[in-house]
């Protein structure tokens, strides 16, 4: 009986003993799992590091590419400007060349009065004054010259000269001559004096032989006086005046033809 009950027990108890086994492989299994779990946990611990010095290098280098291209971008423009600035004064000078060569200077000429004041050139084929102008001219320069004496008849013809052209100079010399007024004058001592009797007349105008010309007509009272003695006479002029050169002239005006009656 006792062995019967111990052999009913041996059997539960080898039942039992396969069951104990399992029980006790499920804790290593948690365990190992516990273990891997944290032996994990570690080594992400171990790359969060690795992977965060790894984004920090990406990043500076990044930065790094970004400022060599721009640096790039700007040695290019500035590198564009310097060209660009470079071809503009090469043009400037090349210009600069090929004007010199190709215009020359010309001289400039103006003419001046004798007290300085600048007087506009106006060509010989061209008036140079107003006829209001034109026309005092002419009486003041008729009145000088038929104003003169016995003893300075020569000094005042000398200055009476800048009137007249050159070819009428001569004409009214001979005029003068032809007359016998200059003997008359000296013969009898007498001091001849002359004023407008009235204002002159502009009887014509226009261009002639290339230099322009005004006809103008003017009545003279001209009286000769010797000591006591007194003859006023009245004298019709007709005068051809024409353009002339400053040079010659102040005026740019000259008596051509002087005939007097």
């Amino acid at each position: 009986m006792e062995q019967q009950k111990q052999n009913a027990a041996s059997p539960a108890g080898s039942a039992q003993t396969p069951a104990a086994a399992p029980a006790g492989g499920g804790m290593l299994n948690v365990k190992s799992k516990g273990v891997q779990g944290a032996s994990a946990r570690g080594g992400q611990a171990k790359a969060a590091p690795a992977q965060s010095a790894q984004n920090t290098s990406q990043q500076g280098l990044e930065i790094v590419l970004a400022r060599s291209a721009h640096y790039q971008a700007g040695f290019k423009n500035m590198l564009r400007v310097v060209v660009f600035e470079s071809l503009a004064i090469l043009g400037l000078v090349a210009a600069l060349i090929i004007y010199m060569n190709v215009s020359k200077p010309h001289d400039i000429y103006f003419a001046t009065t004798h007290d300085g004041r600048q007087i506009p050139l106006v060509p010989l084929n061209q008036p140079n004054m107003q006829t209001p102008a034109l026309l005092s001219w002419a009486a003041q320069a008729a009145s000088e010259i038929m104003t003169f004496g016995f003893n300075d008849y020569q000094q005042r013809f000398q200055k009476s000269s800048r009137h007249f052209t050159p070819e009428g100079w001569e004409k009214f010399l001979g005029a003068m001559r032809r007359s016998r007024i200059i003997e008359s004058v000296e013969g009898t001592q007498q001091i001849v004096t002359a004023v407008p009797r009235s204002a002159p007349i502009l009887t014509g105008e226009g261009l002639f032989n290339g230099r322009y010309r005004w006809l103008v007509q003017l009545s003279l009272l001209v009286t000769y006086q010797s000591g006591q003695d007194k003859k006023t006479t009245t004298m019709t002029v007709y005068l051809t005046i024409e353009r002339v050169s400053t040079v010659d002239s102040p005026n740019g005006l000259g008596i051509s033809q002087w005939i007097g009656l």
